[in-house]
């Protein structure tokens, strides 16, 4: 018997199930960061690609969370949205 071919639905299904651990992984991973408050940061990911959202208060804090997430289980790469907190102050007063 032939297996059938997966459809386009099948991998997407497959594909949010990957995604889901890797946020999972990459969640699991920032939390660690004792600086970083957990819900400063909003994490995303589509087909291994990380998205991460939000505001930190030091430019080393933004480096220390994208190089985190892209050393979690599974992503492929990151894009960091990150804002710092304190650049903006310097830049507004």
């Amino acid at each position: 018997m032939k297996s059938q071919p997966h459809s386009k639905h099948d991998s997407h299904r497959r594909d949010s199930a990957a995604d889901r651990a890797i946020v999972a992984a990459v969640t699991e991973a920032i939390d660690c960061i004792t600086t970083v408050p957990p819900e400063a940061i909003q994490i995303s990911a589509r087909a291994g690609w990380v998205t991460l959202k939000g505001a930190v208060e030091e430019w080393s804090e933004k480096e220390t969370v994208e190089q985190v997430a892209r050393h979690a289980t599974g992503v492929r790469g990151v894009t960091g949205l990150l804002t710092v907190n304190r650049f903006h102050a310097l830049l507004a007063a």
